[in-house]
């Protein structure tokens, strides 16, 4: 498996209030359980960003999910769980960061082919 480099500054959320409700309703419905990680960041990342504790809360958990998605850590569905997006959010959010939405490479394929 190859892993392919992310670039950050191409990592985006898309307009999703609704849709980001939905899915954390379905994500509660489901029972998937979920762990708080907090991390301390200084207050000019907010101002600088312009953007409200929560909404950077947002960008890192896709910037986290498509990091480790490219490095082949994790799946597309749990990227999207990761990211509390649908599935093709997520892969919208793969392709604006620049990373491949397959984790095998087209040369793997063919060598997994011929091997059988």
């Amino acid at each position: 498996m190859s892993v392919r480099r992310v670039d950050p500054a191409r990592l985006i959320i898309g307009e999703r209030s609704q849709l980001t409700r939905r899915l954390h309703a379905t994500i509660a419905w489901r029972g998937v359980d979920m762990t708080t990680v907090q991390i301390a960041l200084p207050d000019e990342v907010f101002s600088t960003m312009r953007m409200s504790p929560g909404e950077i809360a947002d960008e890192m958990r896709v910037a986290a999910a498509t990091i480790w998605y490219a490095k082949g850590l994790i799946s597309q569905g749990q990227g999207a769980e990761i990211a509390r997006m649908s599935r093709a959010e997520f892969l919208r959010a793969l392709s604006a960061a620049g990373v491949s939405p397959f984790q095998e490479t087209l040369e793997e394929v063919r060598e997994n082919l011929l091997r059988g």
